[in-house]
């Protein structure tokens, strides 16, 4: 899995096929909340390890 770190020194997943799921479940739902696919990781290990993926209800604001 390919990890990316910001410049705020936080790390970030994002595999295509996650962005593409995203950007389309983004487009359908209210610009409030959406349900959108979400990485569960070991934040212990640098980088992280990806323990798998989830389906969630995500505040936008909590959307970077």
């Amino acid at each position: 899995m390919r990890w990316e770190r910001t410049p705020d020194g936080d790390w970030l997943h994002r595999p295509w096929w996650k962005v593409a799921i995203n950007t389309v479940l983004r487009a359908i739902q209210p610009r409030t909340r959406a349900y959108l696919i979400y990485t569960k990781c070991d934040d212990d290990t640098e980088p992280p390890t990806v323990l798998g993926y989830g389906f969630g209800l995500i505040k936008m604001k909590e959307i970077r």
